[in-house]
């Protein structure tokens, strides 16, 4: 393991080439990859020595480490390595960051009990998740809750990180007609992995949209995008190298462009990867068994599938 501030200096220079440290050697400045100034001696990408963090002063690129910074300019054996490498370090270095909470009103959902409530604070929230077809154990598994102080008329779906630790909460409004569907939690959805925790690397992970996605699917190995978007910086990205995992790629219709464009990624990675074609409803509309049954019959992503889905062929189910 690679710990004094040499070795460290030593490895990026490996990277980067020649780098100039700053005076107290908290910083490196080596030439950017991304800049179209063609003078490697411009050295204006500073890279914390420490933690990896980096910035170019220029383009404005900007990343937590290295590993999706080498993904981007296609060294992805490098950006796996440097995980390796440096995955305890940065471990620690991230869990000092400021925890997440939930609301301390925060109660976990009885659907029985709730929604027989004279309290429309506890039978609406329990009454939409049963209109939405979810299941009492789909609801126990996934934790979710309501807050009838802090989020009135809300579900509110926790997520926690690998070690149990909460990472991240949404609170979905029960009010069909409200135009903000989501309230999240103060902390960037693309920082997380959702429900980690439930998350085994070694089996095939499908990636649905949203979390109501997640609840409509009674499967093991699920996660959600909290979106539509995946890049390098994702540290979703990290995990599904690392662990060599197969991928299911389960959006909404309306997404397929973006699926498509995260499909191309994925599938430029390595990555075994799947596709559930998009349907007419949203797996959010549909029941736990339709839904269980796209996924189930998921084509792996190749060229024709691509090609097909980029000049609107009709798919036949």
């Amino acid at each position: 393991m690679i710990t004094s501030i040499t070795e460290r200096i030593e490895y990026i220079e490996k990277l980067f080439g020649k780098g100039n440290p700053t005076s107290q050697s908290t910083n490196i400045e080596v030439y950017c990859p991304f800049c179209k100034d063609s003078n490697p001696n411009k050295k204006k990408l500073a890279i914390k020595i420490d933690d990896f963090q980096n910035h170019c002063w220029v383009c404005g690129w900007r990343a937590r480490n290295l590993f999706s910074l080498l993904l981007k300019i296609g060294k992805k054996q490098q950006a796996i390595e440097f995980s390796k490498k440096f995955e305890i370090q940065i471990t620690n270095i991230v869990d000092h960051k400021e925890a997440i909470e939930l609301p301390k009103d925060f109660l976990a959902i009885d659907l029985e009990e709730f929604s027989t409530s004279k309290n429309p604070m506890f039978r609406n929230p329990a009454k939409y998740i049963l209109n939405r077809n979810i299941t009492p154990k789909r609801c126990n598994q996934l934790r979710m809750g309501i807050c009838p102080t802090s989020f009135p008329f809300h579900v509110v779906i926790p997520s926690y990180d690998s070690q149990g630790n909460l990472n991240y909460f949404t609170a979905r409004n029960c009010n069909t007609s409200s135009k903000r569907r989501y309230t999240n939690c103060d902390k960037s959805s693309s920082e997380i992995i959702f429900n980690e925790i439930d998350i085994v690397w070694s089996k095939p992970i499908t990636i649905v949209e949203g979390p109501f996605d997640l609840a409509k699917c009674e499967l093991d190995n699920i996660t959600c995008l909290l979106g539509s978007s995946l890049n390098e910086q994702h540290p979703l990205i990290e995990k599904l190298l690392l662990n060599d995992s197969p991928v299911i790629i389960a959006l909404d219709k309306d997404a397929t462009k973006k699926t498509i464009k995260i499909c191309d990624f994925l599938s430029g990675l390595g990555i075994d990867l799947k596709i559930v074609l998009p349907k007419e409803q949203d797996f959010g509309s549909l029941t736990p068994l339709e839904n269980h049954e796209s996924i189930t019959q998921a084509i792996p992503y190749t060229w024709d599938v691509s090609f097909k889905l980029k000049t609107n062929h009709v798919f036949k189910f």
